[in-house]
């Protein structure tokens, strides 16, 4: 282990309550604030809604299903025109929702994301756009390449599985292939990616062929897996799932975090059990939290 760099391995027991009354409590999302913005400019808030047909619009409908998942079905014939696009936005604070997309591609979108669709997928190419992160298990078709556009980068599949983590202010992006194969084009450059590796994109494509799967998909298992995170993407991560303002007070500590804990607990259960590192202290003013050594 590097000089000045210590791990800290939490289990992540929900009864401890002594360091828990020294916070304030944010709740974990208890459900789900996803809306979906129409083509016409209208915004339908899901979670308020009960199941069936929610929206009819040109190219198809939305519906959603007894289990709260959101499915498209277009029309059975839709010739190729300018498409009809869609917004589906998962604020911060918000449960992970899951779409059906018209060609059958499943998409599972965490808090403090969003992808732009179309209704219908017409013409030669299928492509969404991605604000965040999102797991993706696309519809196979051959004759038409599924493409995902976040920033510069643009990854193009036929049919696979794959992890895209691109919010604004976590450089670099990072996609992990699952399964099948996908390429990847930024800025001139090019890659494709095989099962079990993580492209990391900053200009440059690196490519990392050790990683850990659990510690990628923990959002979409409603889990927090740290494996040697900083403080500043363990925090990251808390922004996002409840909605809270990080800020630093002096340069933020160099030990590393490892641990695993379920996303149900409250933020000061997790904020208790990363003090008891005495590696940070943190000072919670309603909704910020201020991170100090």
């Amino acid at each position: 282990m590097a000089i000045g760099i210590a791990v800290y391995l939490f289990t992540g027991n929900p009864n401890n309550q002594s360091a828990v009354q020294q916070y304030t409590d944010v709740a974990a999302p208890a459900s789900s604030r996803a809306t979906v913005k129409l083509a016409n400019g209208e915004t339908i808030t899901l979670d308020s809604l009960l199941s069936g047909t929610i929206a009819v619009q040109e190219d198809g409908k939305l519906i959603k299903n007894k289990n709260g998942q959101l499915v498209y079905q277009a029309q059975p014939s839709v010739a190729d025109h300018t498409p009809v696009y869609n917004t589906l936005d998962n604020p911060k604070g918000s449960k992970v929702v899951d779409i059906t997309l018209a060609d059958g591609t499943q998409v599972w979108l965490n808090a403090g994301s969003s992808i732009t669709f179309p209704v219908a997928f017409t013409g030669t190419q299928r492509i969404i756009t991605l604000k965040g992160e999102a797991y993706l298990d696309v519809s196979h078709d051959a004759k038409k390449p599924f493409i995902v556009q976040t920033g510069d980068l643009s990854i193009k599949v036929l049919g696979t599985g794959f992890n895209v983590n691109a919010y604004q202010d976590a450089e670099p992006i990072k996609v992990t292939l699952l399964k099948g194969s996908v390429a990847l084009f930024s800025k001139g450059a090019n890659r494709l990616l095989k099962p079990g590796q993580q492209a990391s994109i900053k200009g440059q494509i690196s490519i990392n062929n050790n990683i850990d799967v659990d510690e990628v998909l923990a959002w979409k298992n409603n889990r927090f897996v740290f494996d040697n995170c900083s403080i500043q993407q363990v925090m990251r991560q808390l922004e996002q799932w409840y909605d809270i303002e990080v800020a630093y007070e002096g340069a933020p500590t160099r030990e590393a975090f490892v641990g695993s804990i379920s996303r149900d607990v409250s933020l000061s259960q997790i904020l208790s059990l990363l003090s008891e590192t005495n590696a940070v202290r943190f000072e919670q003013q309603a909704k910020k939290v201020i991170v100090k050594k």
